[in-house]
């Protein structure tokens, strides 16, 4: 992780239900060391990374961090 003046903590380590589906599925495996089985129901209610920056939630971490809303600074994907 890099460090930038302009994104907030909350940002940064944001606990959200989501996050702790993967906090517990990891918790369940190491903790059982590998042979306890894991649930992963919650894995379905995970939203996809939003990679293009489309969603309000990138738009404003991209704006909390970078100081815009524009992840790609107006380039397109090749």
């Amino acid at each position: 992780m890099f460090h930038t003046p302009l994104a907030p903590l909350r940002w940064l380590a944001q606990v959200t239900p989501e996050n702790m589906c993967v906090l517990n599925m990891a918790v369940d495996y190491l903790c059982g060391f590998g042979d306890r089985p894991m649930n992963t129901t919650c894995l379905a209610d995970i939203k996809p990374p939003d990679f293009e920056g489309a969603s309000s939630d990138a738009q404003q971490v991209s704006k909390a961090t970078f100081g815009t809303t524009d992840l790609w600074n107006g380039m397109q994907a090749q």
